[in-house]
């Protein structure tokens, strides 16, 4: 199964920072597309330097 991953990068006034957004393919779940979006995230927040992040997903077993 090939997913599309995406996500969004806000500041604490919910201004949009960054969007992003890429595909995965051999995606076994649904979860694990919701956990490798995660993973992408955070390895853009390293790329763009920013530390200061909280996490929100509707896959709540992955938080």
């Amino acid at each position: 199964m090939q997913a599309g991953l995406g996500w969004v990068f806000t500041n604490d006034a919910g201004r949009e920072l960054h969007r992003g957004h890429k595909s995965s393919d051999c995606v076994g779940s649904v979860l694990i597309a919701e956990a490798l979006a995660i993973r992408a995230a955070l390895n853009c927040t390293l790329e763009m330097d920013l530390t200061d992040l909280s996490i929100k997903s509707d896959a709540q077993s992955l938080i």
